[in-house]
């Protein structure tokens, strides 16, 4: 015989809205957008990068061309206008003002040395490949919850196929007209109903019990998915100001070094980070206030601490099959 098994470690039971298939964005809406976001703001960044290479390329090639230009000129000069040691200076000069390039040239191969590099440093701090990202991580995670109550759904079917086959029975036996034999069938019937009926109910209890397991199990992955995305944020963070620095660096900006010394002052990612952290957990618990006290499925680095409410929901807590009853009901 089955036994029924008491969820007094279960959480509460939950929002249906929460037990959908595309669920598991649900409170982590903003960091799913951040995360798509900040990818951009990296292909922003290296387009800039080689706009700025292709604007110094063209500079270079219009100083090359304007050079080329003048020396043919003065070669072709008539030594009778042009001559002597004077001839030989200008063209000696005109040929150094040529090499005025050569900066220009060298200022671009550190442009697409930046470019590389911040290419290879966004593999590392963003999620390029659709598997990787934080929306379809966590919907991987979430998938078992989604599964889980399906099967609850089909076991709360049944067991409402088996009441109400009861209840036509029930009706029927209170035909006065039936023969003995007759009554007697139903009657046998009605016997093996109810049998039937109360391994349903322990079934549908498992089934509530799996769920509530399920929810605890993605709570706890989500969790540690959001962790780790906080952890990558602040690495793509660190990357966008060490980029920007070599971006200036190749362009030989006057005062860099100063610029860095600066930066490594003011420039704090992990503070950025845990700060957007506390306005995310903010916004999210305002929204819950205004919708009233309910279920909080969100992971617990995303919860508000209320004591209160915690002992008022552990006093709560019943044998799975009660809770099952007043859900049925």
């Amino acid at each position: 015989m089955q036994t029924t098994r008491s969820c007094s470690s279960s959480p509460q039971p939950i929002e249906q809205k929460l037990l959908s298939n595309d669920a598991s964005e649900i409170g982590f809406e903003p960091a799913i957008q951040r995360e798509a976001g900040g990818v951009q703001i990296f292909k922003d960044v290296s387009k800039m990068i080689k706009e700025v290479r292709d604007i110094n390329k063209q500079h270079s090639d219009a100083l090359a061309q304007c050079h080329a230009k003048y020396l043919r000129n003065f070669e072709k000069t008539d030594q009778l206008i042009l001559y002597g040691t004077t001839r030989n200076i200008v063209l000696y000069l005109i040929r150094l003002s040529q090499q005025s390039a050569s900066p220009v040239n060298a200022r671009i191969q550190k442009l697409n040395a930046v470019a590389s590099d911040l290419n290879e440093g966004i593999k590392t701090v963003t999620s390029i490949e659709q598997s990787t990202t934080l929306k379809k991580r966590l919907k991987t995670a979430h998938r078992p919850v989604y599964k889980s109550n399906e099967e609850l759904e089909k076991r709360r079917r049944e067991n409402h196929k088996l009441k109400s086959e009861l209840n036509s029975l029930s009706t029927k036996l209170a035909d006065s007209t039936l023969t003995e034999k007759k009554w007697q069938d139903l009657k046998d019937k009605q016997c093996d109903l109810k049998s039937n009926l109360s391994r349903s109910d322990n079934h549908t209890a498992t089934s509530l019990y799996n769920l509530q397991k399920e929810v605890q199990n993605y709570q706890k992955q989500a969790s540690k998915l959001f962790k780790d995305a906080q952890k990558k944020e602040e690495k793509r963070l660190q990357l966008i100001t060490e980029t920007l620095i070599k971006f200036l660096e190749a362009q030989e900006l006057e005062d860099i070094e100063e610029i860095k010394t600066r930066i490594s002052v003011e420039h704090k990612p992990k503070k950025d980070v845990n700060e957007w952290e506390l306005k995310y957990i903010q916004q999210t618990d305002d929204n819950d206030s205004e919708e009233g006290e309910k279920e909080d499925l969100r992971p617990k680095m995303l919860q508000r601490p209320n004591s209160e409410l915690t002992d008022n929901r552990a006093a709560l807590q019943k044998p799975l099959e009660r809770v099952f009853k007043s859900i049925s009901n």
